[in-house]
């Protein structure tokens, strides 16, 4: 059992078959991955693991994902993507006054949005916190 060091991205998406394909893409590039299906659940998953980036839904079931970026803010700086079905501009303003590191819309290529996470995490200095991963 050997243990070794990569990002964790906390991935809030309520479609499961979207969820699955992404969070397989960010995988197979070495990421750990938490997922949550509503944002809160996603904002518990947020205290409790402490995740070095956040892939966040704007439409969400439970909550709107504006108000979960937004709790975010009050208790971090970690890098949020937002990955959305809407390209509401509305919205898109409101996530850049909360200050989201980057803003996708669905239907973005997976390698794509695979390449925005590396350069997100590449541009706040690496890995400020690595995470063990092993049992």
């Amino acid at each position: 059992m050997t243990a070794y060091l990569r990002p964790l991205i906390l991935m809030i998406e309520d479609d499961p078959d979207f969820l699955e394909i992404a969070e397989m893409a960010v995988s197979q590039k070495g990421y750990g991955t938490i997922v949550a299906t509503g944002g809160k659940e996603g904002l518990r998953y947020f205290q409790t693991h402490n995740p070095d980036l956040v892939i966040l839904d704007l439409s969400l079931p439970d909550m709107s994902g504006l108000d979960v970026l937004w709790r975010i803010r009050q208790a971090s700086n970690c890098p949020v993507i937002i990955l959305t079905g809407t390209d509401n501009v509305e919205m898109f303003l409101q996530a850049m006054e909360l200050e989201v590191d980057d803003y996708l819309t669905k239907g973005v290529a997976l390698k794509e949005l695979v390449d925005r996470i590396e350069i997100t995490i590449g541009r706040v200095g690496s890995l400020v916190r690595n995470h063990t991963v092993g049992l």
